[in-house]
């Protein structure tokens, strides 16, 4: 089990990075034999799971200390409306028109006559009170600015993004919810956990598979983070921080604003390909 896995994280790639392979550093103490073919196997044949944080990366051929594996939850709000046509899509729709009328598909209709009776005014004026009339396509948030609620930018996606204060009381960096990944945890466990953590588990949401989209190793702190995607349901809701979280201050971002929030180089090259 330990070769095959070893083996599918050959082909594992980090945006940025070269490739890597995880490996298990201390899987032969921490395995035990494995047993028969059938399945069965005695006490002292027992598989035990390797820490994650005993795993080292190895990259170019020259293995580095171990890292500390962590998840990242990248939470998104799709969008709610659709955006304007653009000047290319009209032009078609026009021209598809033109050619289903040449070829008998469609019908043109003569204009409706004006109401000469007091009957057909009231008609008329039903008429008038049922058409449909579409909402704004800005909000309050967008005429001030305000990047704490979801309800902005309403024709784009929108990511959550947190930060907590500095020991000096500064605003600290901005960054997606993460956790420390514990022991047998998976990934996606862990990326629930950060994000649970920071807005709790009233509010819906649905995370997106099992697997991480990407991950972004820090040689300078020694951390391995992989992102992983969930989506916001239903309306869109207001965010209440969770006061045991630490995190004093949460945003929501576009993706081309993302940049101004994140300032690490190699992060931002990171989301853009990955958002």
């Amino acid at each position: 089990m330990l070769t095959a896995f070893a083996h599918h994280c050959q082909h594992t790639w980090a945006f940025g990075c070269p490739p890597i392979r995880l490996l298990a550093t201390a899987a032969s103490s921490a395995l035990g034999s494995t047993g028969s073919n059938d399945g069965s196997s005695s006490a002292s044949s027992t598989e035990t799971r390797p820490k994650i944080e005993n795993w080292g990366i190895t990259t170019g051929g020259h293995h580095t200390p171990s890292y500390k594996i962590q998840a990242a939850c990248v939470l998104e709000r799709l969008p709610i409306l659709m955006p304007p046509p653009e000047p290319w899509e009209l032009e078609h729709a026009a021209y598809m028109w033109k050619q289903e009328m040449a070829r008998g598909e469609l019908k043109s209709y003569p204009r409706p006559a004006k109401a000469t009776g007091e009957e057909d005014r009231k008609a008329d004026l039903g008429q008038e009170l049922r058409q449909f009339t579409p909402g704004k396509r800005t909000t309050a948030a967008d005429a001030s600015g305000s990047t704490s609620t979801m309800k902005r930018c309403l024709e784009e996606r929108l990511f959550m993004l947190v930060r907590r204060s500095t020991a000096g009381g500064q605003p600290g960096p901005w960054h997606f919810p993460m956790a420390r990944i514990a022991e047998r945890e998976s990934i996606s466990g862990a990326a629930k956990r950060a994000l649970h953590d920071v807005i709790g588990r009233a509010h819906p949401v649905f995370f997106i598979g099992k697997a991480p989209m990407a991950h972004l190793i820090h040689h300078m702190t020694g951390k391995c983070t992989f992102f992983h995607l969930a989506q916001v349901v239903d309306d869109p809701w207001e965010v209440k921080l969770q006061a045991s979280c630490g995190v004093d201050e949460h945003a929501w971002v576009t993706k081309s604003e993302l940049p101004e929030f994140l300032k690490d180089a190699r992060m931002n090259e990171l989301v853009q390909r990955m958002l």
